[in-house]
This record gives C-alpha cells, structure tokens and sequence, in this order.
C-alpha cells in the first residue's frame, strides 16, 4: 500500500469510530437534563423553604425550577453533543494530512511525524491494516 491509500484508510476508521449524531445528542441530552435538574435543586429547595416560613402549600404537581433546569439543560446539552461530535469529525488528522498531500502541500515535522506514526502501525501489522480494514 501506498502512503495515501493508508491515510485515507486510517481517516475512514476514524470516521466509523464516531459516535453517530443521534447518540451524541441523546448523551447531550441527558447530561445537559441531569445537570439543569440538579442546578435547579437549590433554587427548589429554597422556594421549599420559604413556603415552610411562610405557612403556604406548594402545588403538588407545578413545574418548577428543577424541570425547567432540566428543559433548558437537555436542549442545550442536545446542541452542545451535536457539536462536539462534528468537532471530533472535523478534527481528523489523517484526513488533514492526506489532503495537504494530495494538495501538494509542504508538510510540518508535526504533520511528518504523524504520518510517520500512521504508516508505521499500518506497516508494522502482521495482516497490514490493524483495525483499517
């Protein structure tokens, strides 16, 4: 194999090893959920409080603080899982390498080392594309 044919081999692994978007929202989600929930809590807690102080009864099933935490928390955690998946995606340095060479580029010690490193787990396999294929 040539080194091109190994690096673009390498930058479809890393694109199979991504999580898919629906997963990465849905982590989001639920950890942006968890996180608003639990912000919401001392906020919940201190309206408990007061109400304690105050003699009134709170509305059993009201929204509160900690279910809009928990909207605002899995809508932003949602986005914020979609972005970082794209930025796994983007941030594929075998892809970036393989276009600067095709390019024609100049490639930096960092970005030869790096293809280096590729070509050597590539080569050094017993079956040739530990992984790759």
């Amino acid at each position: 194999m040539n080194p091109e044919e190994v690096l673009l081999a390498q930058a479809l692994y890393n694109q199979e090893r991504a999580p898919s978007l629906n997963t990465a929202i849905t982590v989001g989600a639920g950890g942006g959920a968890l996180a608003g929930m639990l912000a919401g809590y001392p906020v919940h807690q201190a309206g408990r409080a007061f109400n304690k102080m105050t003699g009134k009864t709170a509305a059993v099933l009201k929204p509160g603080p900690r279910m809009a935490g928990g909207l605002i928390g899995a809508a932003l955690g949602g986005m914020l899982g979609a972005g970082v998946r794209q930025a796994y995606v983007d941030n594929n340095p075998s892809a970036r390498i393989l276009a600067k060479v095709q390019a024609g580029g100049a490639l930096t010690e960092f970005e030869r080392q790096q293809l280096e490193n590729e070509l050597a787990k590539a080569y050094g396999n017993q079956m040739g594309l530990r992984g790759l294929a």
